[in-house]
């Protein structure tokens, strides 16, 4: 990931540029930049400026003409180390998982009304048995039989365990749909050589491939083993294409092109030289 210090960046071009007795028509005019792109560039106006892929193009075509080099006028962070070839890294999208707050609420309620049952009862059976305490015994009066007391206590019983299955069973119901959630919509393997990138795409949905251009670049990209696009792209320029099969991208000039599958943006080769990109689409068969 390129951490774009605009302020910094913008004093360094503007001071270079003084130095070098150019104005800002004379940089206009050869990097095709717009003029009010130039001014909130130095000026560190990130509101007057296009978004982030587009603006760290208009730096370095800049920096370019400053004779300036760009890495030390970036702060760059790698989302991905890169060491010798044919290293295999994993992506996974972060995965939103679902809050348990309910679950905890609905078990407390039901403790709480399970205490209310218990203690209501407790004292239903107290003031009985005082109640029957204070009568005198006569021929009509009959001593609870202690058989019905213990089956009454085991009704009781009976009851709250079936309470405690329900609950139980409510909780595995709230807790379900996040066991659900936890499958990845989206997992990206790399693996590359000196001429070629590959990449193994596993998704649930439909894979949406977008191609961001930061310099002037050649393109050709065939899915299957059809051509559906070939042209020449230009700084600004932008291509998308929905991968059903597999596919194949062809690009004369990496560092002037940026890879984003399905809103994730990832690596690819950052010199001028030609280069292919493969697309490979991995089912849960193979």
């Amino acid at each position: 990931m390129i951490v774009i210090k605009l302020n910094e960046i913008g004093q360094t071009l503007q001071s270079t540029r003084k130095e070098k007795g150019l104005t800002i028509e004379d940089i206009s005019l050869k990097t095709k930049i717009k003029k009010q792109h130039i001014v909130a560039i130095e000026e560190g106006d990130e509101k007057a400026l296009p978004p982030r892929t587009y603006l760290l193009g208009f730096i370095k075509l800049y920096a370019k003409v400053l004779e300036l080099d760009i890495q030390d006028l970036l702060d760059i962070t790698p989302t991905v180390k890169r060491s010798k070839p044919k290293r295999k890294q994993q992506r996974t999208q972060p995965i939103n998982r679902s809050s348990t707050k309910s679950s905890f609420d609905l078990k407390g309620i039901i403790f709480i009304l399970t205490f209310i049952f218990i203690i209501g009862f407790s004292g239903y059976l107290t003031l009985g048995y005082l109640f029957s305490s204070t009568q005198p015994i006569g021929e009509n009066n009959q001593i609870e039989s202690p058989t019905a007391t213990e089956n009454g206590a085991d009704d009781v019983g009976t009851s709250e365990d079936k309470k405690d299955d329900e609950d139980n069973k409510d909780d595995d119901e709230v807790e379900k749909p996040i066991e659900e959630d936890e499958k990845p919509q989206l997992t990206i393997e790399e693996d590359n050589t000196e001429t070629d990138y590959y990449y193994y795409l596993s998704s649930q949905e439909p894979v949406e491939l977008k191609l961001i251009f930061s310099e002037p670049c050649w393109v050709r990209v065939t899915v299957g083993d059809e051509i559906v696009h070939e042209n020449t792209h230009n700084l600004g320029d932008s291509f998308e294409v929905e991968l059903e099969k597999d596919a194949k991208v062809r690009i004369g000039n990496p560092q002037g092109v940026q890879f984003v599958i399905s809103d994730v943006e990832v690596d690819f080769f950052e010199d001028n030289s030609p280069k292919e990109a493969h697309f490979k689409l991995v089912t849960d068969e193979e």
